[in-house]
């Protein structure tokens, strides 16, 4: 790979600016040849002035500096590198179809094999990973992920490339490595928290508590690639994931980093990542040099530099406004995820399916009083859901205002709304309870406040006749009771004129009623469209369905 020019001299107006990577004897030099020079110690460069033009020229020459005219070096630097295109008879191994601009993410990291991609949410990051491991069939592979995104990972996995896969737990702790070997189970998912506990043998300590060796269990160097999803949760060196998840990752032939938020602070938060990538020492040079060059005395420098040769290097992004002509004006996506309730849930459930067993009759047979009674115990069903799934929809709504972006989110309980607009600084909330001034207020704020990172709602009040397009990500933490619902509560960022994908993601429980609710609403999707007021009629057809599920 072609390395950009480390010692540059640049022409200013009064001045030449003199760049290199420390070395105390090319500083010495410079004193030697420029008695006159002066040192900036913001830019770490010296400046000599014009006068000595013909000196610096022969001194250029002779210790390999460049000479690169200003204006043209920071064009030069916008101009990053096209990302390769992936070959018609590679989309064979995966089964779902991907977008053109996924298709140049895949083969970007093929080429690569230590690659970071920062695209925005939504555009599937987690997609061009699975297709790249599986084209370059880069089995075992280990994912390392936040708790509450493994099962998203597991079914991600099987609908991408139709793969089984495991997640990790303790019953699996000692006998995992034989899953690969004679199951042919090549996947295996993992969340940060339990790094040690599966892969890491020891930890050695010095007498202050700091760790200064890790040893990785044999086992774990079997694996052909990693991918660390939401990677920016390793950026500190200082903490024991990210310790760990580097220990982990030094022997795979494929490394795979996801994080729409790589550097959170300042440059020194990629040194990790470059680190796992191998660019920080191709590329950069090593950690003292690219400290040197980009973060010097604490402070960001060279970024225009920094951004052409991360994406030369290791680096690629995109954001939805760069890939429209690919998209659908609207994305749908479930996140499946575990209750942290889990025990008080099935409770309820257990007293649903008795409710249903001691009626004895199937929806056809039990009356409205009866089916007002399922419904309000379908009720207690779907806040329990909702209740247990807050600490997933918080992590993801994080991700997103972390990034700079706004986010919507829609409850179907006035409870629920509470509970994550509480949760979320700044957040404003539109319910049946806050008056219409107040309303209107809390809208406004959120389409003009950058202050004001999201709008909490519930369906009742917030699904029709509000303009929200401040946002293009909406998250559902429960679910409607019909199409209609979900279509109109979408539609709030979705509007005429908007020149953004729209992302709307729907948190489910793992094998509870949200799973059933979501799959009966998407299958009389078709119905409602075909009704001109589809409401109670549809409502009453779901829940029939919900009572016939839970019988059988």
């Amino acid at each position: 790979m072609e390395q950009s020019p480390t010692h540059i001299i640049a022409e200013k107006k009064e001045w030449f600016e003199v760049k290199f990577p420390y070395r105390r004897i090319m500083v010495d030099l410079i004193k030697h040849h420029f008695p006159t020079r002066r040192f900036d110690p913001v830019s770490k460069t010296f400046r000599i002035n014009k006068a000595h033009r013909n000196e610096l020229v022969a001194f250029a020459q002779k210790h390999k500096f460049h000479f690169v005219d200003t204006d043209t070096q920071l064009q030069n630097w916008k101009d990053f590198p096209a990302l390769p295109q992936l070959q018609l008879n590679e989309l064979d191994y995966i089964k779902r179809k991907l977008f053109p601009f996924q298709g140049e993410g895949v083969a970007f990291q093929l080429d690569r094999k230590g690659a970071m991609c920062g695209d925005d949410m939504g555009l599937g990051k987690t997609t061009q990973s699975i297709a790249t491991v599986s084209i370059a069939n880069a089995f075992p592979s280990l994912v390392i992920c936040p708790s509450s995104l493994k099962l998203n990972w597991q079914e991600e996995w099987q609908i991408v490339a139709g793969k089984r896969s495991v997640i990790m737990d303790d019953s699996i702790r000692r006998t995992w490595g034989n899953i690969w070997s004679q199951m042919n189970i090549g996947v295996f998912i993992c969340n940060y928290e339990g790094l040690r506990k599966y892969f890491i043998d020891s930890v050695v300590t010095d007498k202050n508590g700091n760790i200064v060796k890790i040893v990785v269990n044999e086992r774990a160097k079997m694996f052909k690639s990693i991918i660390i999803d939401e990677a920016h949760r390793i950026k500190d060196h200082s903490t024991q994931q990210s310790k760990y998840a580097e220990a982990i990752a030094q022997h795979p032939e494929y490394k795979l980093l996801l994080s729409g938020t790589f550097v959170v602070n300042d440059p020194k938060d990629l040194l990790v990542p470059l680190r796992i990538t191998g660019a920080l020492k191709s590329e950069f040079g090593g950690q003292k040099n690219f400290l040197d060059t980009f973060y010097p005395g604490g402070r960001a420098q060279n970024l225009p530099e920094l951004a052409y040769r991360l994406r030369k290097s290791c680096f690629y992004m995109r954001m939805k406004k760069d890939v429209l002509k690919d998209l659908p004006d609207k994305t749908r996506q479930v996140i499946h995820c575990e209750l942290s309730n889990r025990k008080e849930y099935e409770k309820a459930e257990r007293n649903f399916m008795q409710f249903l067993e001691e009626s004895g009759k199937t929806s056809e047979q039990i009356t409205n009083a009866m089916r007002a009674e399922a419904l309000v115990q379908i009720g207690v069903l779907k806040k329990l859901s909702g209740k247990g799934k807050i600490d997933a929809l918080l992590e993801y709504a994080q991700e997103i205002i972390s990034a700079g972006k706004k986010v919507i989110i829609f409850c179907w309980h006035i409870e629920m709304v509470a509970l994550v607009a509480e949760s979320i600084k700044g957040a404003v909330r539109l319910t049946g309870e806050e008056s219409i001034e107040a309303r209107q207020e809390n809208k406004n704020r959120f389409q003009k406040d950058p202050q004001v990172p999201a709008i909490v709602l519930n369906f009742q009040a917030g699904a029709v006749g509000h303009t929200l397009t401040a946002a293009s990500t909406v998250l559902f933490l429960e679910f409607g009771w019909n199409p209609m619902h979900h279509d109109q509560a979408e539609d709030r960022a979705y509007r005429i004129g908007v020149k953004d994908n729209v992302h709307c993601v729907y948190f489910a429980g793992s094998n509870t009623i949200d799973n059933h609710i979501y799959g009966i609403i998407e299958k009389k999707r078709e119905i409602v469209q075909a009704i001109s007021a589809g409401g109670d009629d549809i409502q009453t057809s779901v829940l029939d369905d919900l009572i016939n599920i839970y019988k059988k």
